[in-house]
């Protein structure tokens, strides 16, 4: 933004110079329709990889598209504009416009205690070792603050928190100050509040300001992760049904926000917006009938059995809530009956109460042992009074549940973490976290298929011998946390290409290619050969692999790395791949943070919507904004719920499977009819959402000293360099036992 203000005032003081106004991007480069004096010709050295003329074009188009909103505007990134026009406060110290979250102008101190839910006398005591001090660092740091005293200082952006600032001495001539004494001497300022933190501002002298003397500026993004308790405000602010949005788009285009009408850059360039809506055609798929158990039917799942019902040969049921025992024994007694009903069998099972509050992290050691056992631990469990249990005295080494229900308290984040590490990573065992119940996970956890499309392309697939699916994805840390960035990869191995493997890691932190994928498809390849027989033919010889998260500027370089990396000789033969075998590999990026929206025609009988206002799902998009230098689509295969869908966009970078495109968008929308935990169609295939949940599973792989970093609190703000090498060793790969029982739903 500062450059951006010097560029300014520089074309404004040199008028003559600058006639007309250059477009300036905001680093390096400023771009004028004619020649600028004195003009002249200088050397410059060639940079290794040049970028194509159209991207340079595109890029330069959308930079002077963005001029005139950016110059009226202090709220922007790099490419879009956030006006305060409709702006809604969410609490917690901020207030959400369209588009991002911000700020709330205003008093430091008031964000803080809003921000962290404390009092002054709590803020005054806060701990500087403690992880709300360091959360407190992180999310103040380069925020920008004005002074009420003294006033018409420019704003200034936070260094650095020093605690008790008002207490923080400092050398004034040859006496030592106080800030509180200064201001009392200076400005006759009284300080109430002296023991609250002080803000350290950059600078060559050391100046720290008390907190309440402070107040933040006007708009300015929050970019690290929303506090959870405010994401239901923000949902209700972002959805707005199909027509409204619509609305809402062609008033931001023809009014002040982005001012395109009023642009010199866009004028100058030749070129005029439209405000009105490009018309694309488009065909709408027909939806696949959906099997359950022996026959085929809509997808209601209501008195169905399962396609394949799971077994649970021992069930143990853990109560964390500590709810009324006849309540808990109902719920048990129903779930296995319903179980049962849609066609799987619960043969044992066997319950224990315990209070998380009391045991704190000893869930290992009590769910390790036999439950009699675990209940003599003092202070830690109590035993239902189950007349009809028997006495166990044996360990899980005996006696070995395939399946743990957990039952969680309403405020259970922490215990989800601690069950779920320890059943991923060291017991091997599926657990069920639930405060309601979910049939269709258990299943699917315990070996089943709860149901299957049938579609045109369901021949296809299984007369394709070796066909695997892949789905990948990088979890990357939220802005400001310096964590590494998680890889996750799963790859089916059932003939109805619902049933997945699943592989994680970690790298460096926002690194997109994903740097370990050989080893981890070498992983994936052999536990499918595994668990299809070991059969030639069975071997993943086609392979089609969806890649999640990978932007327009990194497909060359994200296509070169993996695809190289999964297809050579030398990969082949450590897969043990038999001689004779050509790996076949369909490469497709699917993305979904896109600006494409698509509303019905209003003059199109009948418009194709849903009750939701949206188009009907199975629409596909194949021309008119498509690429026309590669294979892309847009697909919308999700139903709406609320607000406007957002269709995917394919991009097919690697053919090796020889689709022509109609088979691409079947398989594509018979794969989002696959997802286990819901029985509707979703807007991705199910293999990009099962490596996006492994990639959130995985946030809670580590142990040890790491722990302390993996914290949202564990943002570095001094410039300390990145062990990656730290992270390895505390992270928890998944438990082989369990890879291969989708455990991530």
């Amino acid at each position: 933004r500062r450059a951006r203000e010097i560029v300014d005032k520089m074309q404004i003081a040199y008028a003559s110079v600058f006639q007309p106004r250059a477009a300036f991007d905001g680093k390096k480069n400023l771009y004028s329709s004619k020649e600028i004096a004195p003009g002249g010709s200088i050397s410059v050295g060639s940079p290794t990889c040049m970028p194509a003329d159209f991207a340079s074009a595109l890029n330069l188009v959308q930079m002077l598209i963005m001029q005139a909103p950016m110059l009226h505007s202090k709220t922007y990134n790099a490419r879009a504009v956030f006006s305060s026009i409709g702006a809604r406060p969410l609490g917690g110290g901020l207030e959400i416009w369209p588009g991002f979250f911000h700020y709330a102008p205003g008093p430091l101190i008031s964000f803080v205690l809003d921000f962290l839910k404390m009092t002054v006398q709590d803020l005054a005591n806060l701990d500087p070792l403690s992880s709300r001090w360091k959360l407190l660092r992180a999310t103040l740091h380069k925020v920008r603050i004005t002074v009420d005293v003294p006033v018409g200082r420019r704003s200034r952006p936070i260094k650095d928190l020093v605690p008790r600032g008002g207490l923080y001495t400092f050398k004034k001539g040859d006496r030592t100050l106080t800030v509180k004494d200064h201001y009392l001497e200076e400005h006759n300022k009284t300080l109430s509040y002296p023991r609250i933190f002080g803000v350290r501002m950059p600078g060559k002298h050391d100046v720290v300001l008390p907190a309440e003397i402070c107040s933040i500026e006007l708009g300015q993004m929050f970019k690290r992760k929303a506090p959870s308790d405010i994401m239901p405000k923000v949902l209700d602010f972002a959805s707005k049904r199909p027509l409204d949005r619509l609305r809402a788009i062609e008033d931001a285009a023809s009014g002040s926000v982005l001012n395109y009408a009023q642009s010199d850059f866009v004028g100058l360039a030749g070129m005029k917006i439209s405000t009105t809506p490009l018309k694309v055609a488009g065909l709408i798929m027909t939806p696949p009938m959906i099997g359950f158990g022996n026959d085929l039917g809509s997808w209601n799942a209501v008195r169905r059995k399962f396609y394949k019902p799971g077994r649970a040969t021992g069930l143990a049921v853990v109560d964390f809530s500590l709810g009324p025992y006849d309540v808990l024994k109902r719920f048990v007694d129903d779930l296995v009956n319903c179980c049962n009903r849609l066609g799987k069998s619960v043969l044992d099972y066997d319950c224990l109460r315990i209070s998380f509050t009391l045991c704190a992290f000893q869930l290992p050691p009590l769910t390790f042992n036999r439950y009699a056992k675990c209940v003599t631990r003092p202070n830690t469990a109590r035993s239902c009074p189950r007349p009809h249990c028997r006495e166990y005295t044996s360990t899980m080494a005996t006696y070995r549940p395939n399946l743990l229900v957990i039952i969680l308290p309403d405020v259970a984040a922490e215990a989800r973490e601690a069950v779920k590490l320890w059943s991923d990573t060291a017991a091997g065992i599926p657990t069920q976290c639930m405060v309601e119940f979910i049939t269709t996970l258990i299943n699917a956890r315990m070996g089943g298929v709860n149901f299957i499309p049938r579609m045109p392309i369901s021949t296809m697939i299984r007369n394709t011998p070796g066909l695997t699916i892949v789905g990948a994805d990088v979890g990357h840390p939220g802005p400001g946390i310096d964590r590494p960035s998680i890889t996750s990869l799963v790859a089916s191995y059932d003939a109805d290409l619902s049933r997945y493997t699943a592989f994680t890691n970690v790298q460096n932190p926002r690194q997109e290619i994903i740097a370990d994928l050989k080893d981890m498809m070498l992983g994936a390849f052999r536990r499918v050969w595994n668990c299809r027989g070991r059969a030639q033919t069975m071997f993943p010889r086609c392979v089609v692999f969806f890649r999640d998260g990978v932007s327009e500027g990194e497909f060359a370089q994200v296509v070169t790395f993996e695809t190289v990396a999964i297809q050579g000789k030398e990969f082949r033969e450590e897969a043990g791949a038999p001689k004779e075998l050509t790996l076949k590999l369909q490469f497709v990026v699917v993305g979904k943070r896109h600006h494409f929206r698509f509303f019905p025609d209003d003059q199109a009988p009948g418009h194709g919507t849903d009750k939701s206002g949206n188009l009907q799902p199975g629409l596909v998009v194949d021309s008119g904004i498509t690429n026309p230098f590669i294979t892309d689509f847009y697909l919308q295969s999700q139903g709406g719920l609320k607000g406007t869908s957002r269709p995917a966009h394919y991009i097919v970078l690697k053919n090796g499977l020889k689709m022509v495109p109609a088979q691409m968008y079947e398989l594509s929308y018979f794969l989002c009819h696959v997802y286990a935990r819901a029985t509707r169609s979703v807007s991705i295939p199910a293999p990009v959402y099962y490596a996006d949940l492994v990639c959130t599973r995985a946030r809670m792989y580590f142990e040890g000293p790491v722990l302390e970093l993996a914290s949202e609190a564990g943002a570095s703000i001094d410039g300390a360099p990145f062990d990656l090498d730290e992270w390895k060793r505390g992270f928890r790969g998944i438990h082989d036992n369990i890879r291969d029982q989708m455990f991530f739903l």
